[in-house]
């Protein structure tokens, strides 16, 4: 009798994905994903970039209380004369920011440094005594 490890044509046939019933909901819950996402992709896009960036609104004091102005010529007008400023809602997020910089530009790389001296020690087990 065989002490295990491979046994010749044993296990599902290379290639065949849809033999078990949870493996094909599974793909098929992805093509739905799939389909849904990219039918709504510039809304996601739009989406992530505005979480990346974080939520800022520019309000300024009036006589009749604080507006929220979003046009920059008013906005330099307000801070001219001192009763404008910015209240941030929602930091920006930098694992978003870190994630499309990725995906647009791609993952940087990352460098290494070895040095050796030219000796390579492998120790394996228990200390080895010479003498």
């Amino acid at each position: 009798m065989p002490r295990g490890g491979s046994r010749p044509r044993a296990g599902r046939p290379k290639g065949s994905r849809g033999k078990h019933k949870r493996t094909l909901e599974k793909l098929t819950a992805l093509e739905i994903f799939r389909a849904r996402a990219t039918a709504e992709l510039a809304p996601l896009i739009t989406a992530q970039l505005a979480v990346a960036k974080g939520v800022c609104h520019f309000l300024a004091k009036t006589e009749s209380g604080y507006i929220r102005v979003t046009d920059p010529t008013v906005m330099d007008r307000y801070l001219a004369q001192g009763s404008g400023f910015t209240i941030a809602l929602q930091d920006p997020d930098v694992r978003a920011l870190k994630d499309t910089f990725d995906r647009v530009c791609g993952k940087p790389t990352e460098s290494v440094n070895v040095t050796a001296d030219g000796h390579l020690t492998i120790s394996w087990g228990a200390p080895s005594h010479t003498s």
